[in-house]
């Protein structure tokens, strides 16, 4: 787990941890360069295959736009742990999502957000799900109590 303070990629300022889980760390930071609040999601990786994997479906998410969804500003790795930056909504991206019924997956009851981590993703799209096409933050997805 990155430190408050620690800065990732030359401008992103950690300013504290939003969600940490096993396979996923949620820290909300400052983008130095534009003076913009940002969420990043740390992933770590098995190996240099897996980070790869997720770079090119990082990269896919990348070009995504639907409303509703946080579009992916950056995303790199640093060793086995691969990061995705998206803006900060500051909370209002599951009211606005419960009102509008956006992002949500027909056939996963809970998975009602546009952002999820890749793996979710990933296996939302295997199984010809359409709910997780953004990016990574599993704690807002909640890909974990879906019948995916």
């Amino acid at each position: 787990m990155l430190a408050p303070e620690t800065i990732l990629q030359g401008n992103y300022r950690i300013t504290y941890v939003v969600d940490d889980r096993p396979d996923c760390v949620i820290y909300r930071a400052i983008d130095t360069r534009e003076a913009l609040r940002v969420l990043i999601a740390a992933l770590p990786q098995l190996n240099e295959a897996t980070v790869e994997d997720t770079r090119l479906i990082a990269a896919q998410v990348a070009t995504m736009q639907a409303p509703g969804l946080l579009a992916l500003r950056d995303h790199f790795a640093d060793g086995l742990t691969y990061y995705l930056v998206a803006d900060d909504p500051g909370g209002r991206i599951s009211t606005g999502l419960r009102a509008t019924g956006a992002g949500r997956c027909r056939r996963a009851k809970y998975c009602s957000t546009s952002i999820g981590c890749c793996r979710c993703w990933r296996r939302c799209t295997t199984a010809s799900h359409s709910c997780c096409s953004a990016i990574c933050a599993r704690a807002i997805c909640g890909h974990r109590r879906s019948r995916i």
